[in-house]
């Protein structure tokens, strides 16, 4: 596996001494600690994990079928320059281009994230390991745009590395997981 360094300064993270501004609701709260965390679509993050036959899907295929399609419907990664996944040691250059600087995030009027390598295959599973990660070790911050959506700003890091930086809408994180759970899995255990 390639190596990425973006040494982690605490300080210098994009989530770090910042308050939320907003509260997750309980439901919200529930179904993105159990869709991301406890039971993981990816790698070996959970003992839990489930895959997309669990929820309702034919395969774990999501290129170029029903799935894959209304992945994109919620958050298209074709030639969205907003999106940066890299497996090559460019993670600082990336991080200037899409406005996600060290410190305190400013612009918080539209979605981006770059992400660092993964074992993930896909975009979306890459997106979701690092989302993952960010709600399991409590790298996020809960705030509002100009126009007072809900924003989610993530940072993932390893032990010596930063891995990740994300802006999303709460509601795509919470789009990704209705479009998933086809079989009201999440819903049931309510």
């Amino acid at each position: 596996m390639k190596k990425q360094t973006y040494e982690y300064i605490k300080n210098n993270s994009i989530v770090h001494s910042q308050n939320d501004e907003y509260k997750l609701s309980k439901e919200e709260y529930y179904l993105i600690y159990s869709f991301y965390v406890t039971y993981s679509l990816c790698a070996n993050q959970s003992q839990k994990k489930r895959c997309f036959k669990d929820y309702g899907w034919p395969d774990n295929n999501i290129r170029s079928n029903e799935l894959g399609r209304a992945l994109a419907r919620i958050l298209d990664f074709k030639g969205n320059e907003n999106f940066c996944f890299t497996e090559e040691d460019v993670l600082k250059e990336k991080f200037m281009d899409l406005e996600l600087p060290d410190g305190f995030v400013e612009n918080l009027e539209f979605e981006r994230a770059v992400v660092g390598i993964t074992n993930e295959k896909n975009k979306y599973l890459k997106l979701f390991y690092r989302i993952r990660d960010g709600f399991a070790h409590g790298n996020y911050v809960l705030r509002y745009s100009k126009n007072q959506t809900k924003m989610v700003v993530i940072q993932d890091n390893n032990s010596n590395n930063v891995t990740a930086r994300i802006v999303l809408k709460l509601d795509t994180i919470l789009h990704f997981i209705r479009a998933i759970d086809r079989n009201n899995l999440l819903e049931e255990a309510e």
